[in-house]
């Protein structure tokens, strides 16, 4: 949040990886990690940093 203006922004893109028979592929990160995310273990939900590293 920017001076009472709400900002968003991916976090992950679906990358393609194949066609055939459907479409295939996996979860990457962008390298972005949103600004709430040391809060999330007070509040009971587990998160593994490494989920938003580059790959």
């Amino acid at each position: 949040m920017e001076a009472d203006i709400v900002t968003s922004r991916d976090v992950f893109y679906f990358k393609q990886e194949g066609l055939k028979p459907k479409v295939e592929g996996c979860r990457a990160a962008l390298g972005f990690v949103f600004g709430f995310h040391e809060k999330l273990p007070w509040c009971g939900i587990p998160i593994h940093m490494g989920i938003f590293r580059e790959e």
